[in-house]
């Protein structure tokens, strides 16, 4: 019959009660059809909320100025006589600042580690400091092409708005 409470309450009302048996069925699930059909699915919401970072050059023009780290000196940075920002590391900056369409901002610093510390660290964009390539690479750190380089006693140039002696 039922349940033990089933059958006290036949007893008291005097029903009886009948039940069938119901066939039990095994549901066969087909494993690989749902895992791929997941997948699927699970790759869809993901790409569809992907949204890529910006580049470099967007992210100056988002925030309105180029941020440069420099070493002062006569290659890269240095105050002339009316006080104004010289060199040809800060010229080539300032071009570049100038065809963004955004305000220059220099931050000298004393040392290659500060230097190479500020760009990893995203207070700086670039280094306009004079460079040289190290032989070992440096984490987090690429280097452009060469502008100059000395060959046999004299440097050579790639542009003419920069002259020099080799040091």
């Amino acid at each position: 019959m039922g349940s033990p409470l089933e059958q006290e309450l036949a007893l008291h009302h005097g029903t009886q009660m009948d039940y069938q048996t119901v066939r039990k069925s095994t549901i066969q699930i087909d494993w690989p059809r749902w895992t791929k059909l997941t997948i699927a699915i699970s790759a869809i919401v993901l790409l569809s909320s992907y949204t890529p970072v910006p580049g470099l050059i967007h992210q100056i023009k988002s925030l309105g100025e180029l941020r440069v780290v420099t070493r002062t000196g006569p290659l890269a940075f240095y105050r002339g006589p009316d006080g104004a920002a010289e060199g040809p590391e800060f010229e080539l900056a300032r071009r570049f600042a100038d065809e963004l369409g955004v305000k220059l901002k220099i931050t000298p610093m004393r040392t290659y580690a500060e230097i190479y510390a500020a760009l990893t660290s995203g207070q700086a964009h670039l280094a306009a400091a004079g460079l040289k390539v190290p032989t070992q690479a440096v984490p987090g750190i690429e280097f452009g092409p060469a502008y100059g380089s000395c060959l046999g006693g004299k440097r050579q140039h790639q542009f003419a708005s920069v002259t020099g002696r080799c040091g």
